[in-house]
Formats: C-alpha cells, sequence, structure tokens
C-alpha cells in the first residue's frame, strides 16, 4: 500500500471503525452520507433530533446505522455538543478509531480512508487533523451520486479543520466546542505528518438547498444560542447568503488540488508528528 510515495509493507487486515453523528431532517442529504461511509465504516450511531421528514426512515434501512434520539435541552447545539463529546467512548476498547461529523461531511482520502487509517493505525498516530474544504455546486445533484465524485470542486476552509478522526484508546477527551469547529484533545496526541485526509462539507449544493438549509437551522435557534453567538452565519439575510454563494463558485478548485502536503497543525503542547 502506498500512502505520500512511500510503498509500505503488507498491514494487518483486521481494524474496526466506528462513526458518531447528529442528525435533524437531513433526507436529501442522507443517501449521500450512507453511499460515502457504509463501505469505510464498520457502525453508525446516529443522535436523531426528532426529524419530521423521511430522516429516520432512510438511517433506519441501513444495516449499519443504529438510531437513538438525541436529547432535549435548552438548544440543539448544545445537546449535540454534550453527546459528540462523550458518546465516542463506548467505542474504549472495540474500535482503532472513531469518527465524529455531521451529516453534510464527509471525511474523504484521494486513495481509500480505510486503507489509509490502516497505515496510521500502524504507524502509531492515534488522531488525524482533516483539511476543511467547503464544496460547493450550481445545482443539487441526482440523489444516486457519489459526492466525492460528482461534486469535486470546493474552497478551502479552516473553521472546517476539525479533529473528526481520533483513536478512541487514545484519546481519553476530546473537548469540542459548539460546532466542532475547535477541540482541546487530552491524552496521547500523535498526528501524521502530512495532511492528507480532508473533511468535505456539502451544503452548498445549489443556492437553493444552502438557502433552504439555513432558513431551517435559523428558526430552530434559541435565545440561549443567540446569547452564546451559536450558529450565527445561518443568521445571514438572503442577499448575503447569495453573494457569498456567487463569490465561492469562481474560486473553487478540485479536491485534488487543495491543501496537498500540509503540516499538521494544533495547540496541544503534547503533540507528536510521525
Amino acid at each position: 500500500y502506498k500512502v505520500t510515495g512511500v510503498q509500505t509493507c503488507a498491514l494487518p487486515i483486521c481494524m474496526r471503525i466506528e462513526l458518531y453523528a447528529s442528525c435533524w431532517n437531513e433526507e436529501r442529504i442522507i443517501p449521500f452520507f450512507l453511499r460515502h461511509y457504509e463501505p469505510i465504516v464498520d457502525r453508525i450511531v446516529i443522535y436523531d433530533d426528532g426529524s419530521s421528514d423521511r430522516s429516520r426512515e432512510l438511517l433506519s434501512a441501513s444495516p449499519k446505522v443504529e438510531l437513538r434520539q438525541l436529547q432535549k435541552g435548552a438548544s440543539y447545539i448544545l445537546m449535540q455538543l454534550q453527546e459528540l463529546n462523550r458518546c465516542w467512548k463506548e467505542s474504549r476498547g472495540r474500535a482503532d478509531w472513531v469518527i465524529t461529523c455531521d451529516i453534510d461531511e464527509h471525511i474523504y482520502h484521494h486513495h481509500n480512508l480505510r486503507e489509509y487509517l490502516k497505515w496510521c493505525r500502524a504507524q502509531g498516530a492515534t488522531i488525524i487533523h482533516p483539511l476543511g474544504v467547503e464544496m460547493v455546486s450550481t445545482d443539487f445533484p441526482a440523489s444516486d451520486a457519489v459526492l466525492s465524485e460528482k461534486v469535486r470542486f470546493g474552497v478551502r476552509s479552516i473553521s472546517l479543520d476539525k479533529k473528526a478522526v481520533f483513536n478512541p484508546n487514545e484519546i481519553d477527551e476530546i473537548n469540542y466546542c459548539s460546532g466542532r469547529h475547535l477541540a482541546k484533545p487530552v491524552g496521547r496526541s500523535v498526528f501524521p505528518r502530512q495532511r492528507e485526509v480532508k473533511l468535505l462539507h456539502y451544503k452548498a449544493l445549489g443556492f437553493d438547498y444552502l438557502l433552504d438549509r439555513t432558513q431551517q437551522l435559523r428558526a430552530r435557534k434559541t435565545s440561549f444560542d443567540l446569547e452564546r453567538g451559536w450558529g450565527v452565519h445561518d443568521l445571514r439575510p438572503v442577499d448575503e447568503i447569495r453573494l457569498g454563494f456567487e463569490q465561492t463558485l469562481p474560486g473553487a478548485q478540485d479536491i485534488s488540488l487543495i491543501g496537498n502536503g500540509e503540516p499538521a497543525l494544533s495547540q496541544e503542547t503534547d503533540q507528536r508528528r510521525l
């Protein structure tokens, strides 16, 4: 198996990956989510926040999905945050890697994510810091598409650099902030030297879908969220959303050209690089 141009020896076959995510009314994006992750992970745990569309039906149809109910509280953002800071701990002792993500986030490697994580494990890495990419397309893709093949253009977004993949047996706490945009892992953090993994965020799938989804999420914001400035990007006026979308399209690049070879970045004092 070859990673960053270096030929490696045969890798161990047995490896387990478990994924944790939250969901609310994501029926349009769920087929892409399952098509991307089912070949990669061994178990998918979804915390649904009372979806009123076909989300639960679509998720329940997957043999890899375990559907749970997200607890209610002062804010769905707060409840998601609390759950994703603790739920992955049940994978200790049985999984080599866990992934935490939103339904519209695809953790992606240009060759094969599962094989790359197998290589990382063999090299002693314990945590991956994907490069964030805001993906964009003029129209919403057909429901049977593979997004990383059909929608390949995006722009680099440092705010999407989420520590979304790690070894649950080596990390004691992940300590995400709202949206998982920042994290302060506690434990043994060993990053690969090169950042080959990307987090592809698929929200700007045509302006109509982007606007509709933004307005849906805006309506869910509570006073608790607003007082803390959580999810303020969903509060933008329509003209500002449209302008941002139109300005993103000309600068978008194929994902193969974005961020290759960027060094690992982290604020952890115990970081080591392979």
